[in-house]
């Protein structure tokens, strides 16, 4: 890779190391059993319901954790317009940055002002990489930088928890299933204690921690979601590295 690219290229690694790290901590909630079961009777019918809920919020440690992930991913697309624009004699200026961009029309009004000081092949290969809505990769580039945004200026990244998985099974009618179900990792599920009222049944849940208001990411599990960004931003910074 070119000295130059090095910068911009130790961001996005960075970033990919401290996923292993993330995956970890979100897994360590999940398996503290964040999730419980309540037992609901109805006194004129006799019937039985369980309801599964979140008993114990995300730790904040996750959202900041994947803010700074974020970030880092964005500041490598910065860092790489700088270097473009220092390849092409601008150096130290305040004006470069990576151009994204909402429409096409907001790209050619202001985000090409951001490239300005580029050399025109490095100016054609920002814009074929259509760094607005309506590009090959619009939504991601736009989700990342809105998240970095709102990290910096609002909030921290919001997340979310959901059990869709659950399972319920009565306890002994398949010889270990007990055993077997309860070493599984926890991004796989966990297994809830028996109560008193059912001790003849096990509930399995499975837990995702997804993203909200993200655009195209809402709804997505974070780990998968910050690996796609760090390919995508990993990606561009190779285009320039000839």
């Amino acid at each position: 890779m070119r000295d130059d690219l090095l910068d911009s290229h130790a961001c996005v690694n960075w970033a990919v190391t401290q996923l292993d790290i993330l995956e970890k901590r979100i897994g360590a909630w999940i398996d503290s059993c964040p999730y419980g079961v309540v037992l609901h009777k109805d006194s004129e019918t006799g019937n039985e319901t369980w309801q599964v809920g979140q008993r114990d919020s995300i730790p904040r440690l996750i959202n900041a954790e994947a803010g700074a992930i974020i970030n880092s991913l964005r500041s490598s697309l910065d860092v790489l317009a700088n270097k473009l624009a220092e390849r092409n004699g601008h150096f130290g200026k305040k004006d470069v940055y990576f151009p994204v961009s909402r429409t096409a029309s907001e790209f050619q009004s202001g985000g090409s002002k951001k490239i300005k000081r580029l050399s025109a092949a490095d100016c054609k290969a920002v814009e074929r990489l259509q760094p607005y809505h309506g590009g090959d990769n619009p939504t991601l580039l736009l989700a990342l930088h809105d998240m970095d945004n709102a990290r910096k200026h609002r909030q921290l990244i919001k997340f979310e928890s959901s059990a869709p998985g659950i399972g319920v099974y009565k306890f002994g009618v398949w010889p270990r299933l007990d055993e077997k179900m309860r070493r599984q990792r926890p991004d796989k599920g966990y297994v809830l204690v028996r109560g008193v009222d059912n001790p003849d049944y096990q509930i399995q849940v499975r837990i995702e921690v997804t993203i909200s208001e993200a655009g195209v990411l809402t709804g997505k599990p974070i780990i998968p979601a910050l690996r796609q960004l760090a390919s995508l931003t990993g990606s561009i910074t190779t285009i320039f590295d000839e």
